[in-house]
């Protein structure tokens, strides 16, 4: 239950097979958004990330009410069985609930996070409307 929700914690990593990234690309992303709209987001660059300290962006806003609600919601319908591709990065989302359980989710920075919020088919692409909903560019 959306209640129930403490708040959730996404944290993307786009470092994979391929070219070392340049030391000022932006590489991981933190989003924390909790169950009262307060939103944290954090980024660091490939340097940044290497030496596991500093950031090169940071922000904390708010979303309606509403739309967190709705979000919480559709991120805790989220399958647990997600596609896993090794040649690009991968997402872990952990969902952490008010009496002290966490569930966490995994997969591929690929797209394809559908949800459903009223016992529907999975039909609601999760990232878009995060993307849609928290304003933060680049995300």
């Amino acid at each position: 239950m959306v209640d129930e929700i403490k708040n959730i914690r996404i944290v993307s990593n786009n470092i994979c097979y391929g070219h070392e990234p340049g030391a000022d690309d932006e590489v991981e992303q933190y989003i924390t958004i909790s169950s009262t709209g307060r939103v944290w987001f954090s980024a660091r660059n490939y340097q940044q990330y290497c030496n596991s300290k500093d950031y090169c962006r940071k922000k904390q806003t708010s979303i309606d009410k509403w739309k967190t609600e709705f979000l919480l919601r559709l991120i805790d319908n989220i399958s647990e069985n997600m596609s896993f591709v090794t040649d690009v990065g991968s997402y872990d989302l952990e969902i952490r609930y008010s009496n002290d359980t966490k569930r966490r989710i995994s997969g591929s920075l690929i797209g394809g996070v559908y949800s459903h919020a009223y016992g529907d088919e999975n039909n609601v692409d999760v990232t878009r409307l995060i993307r849609r909903y928290i304003p933060v560019y680049g995300l």
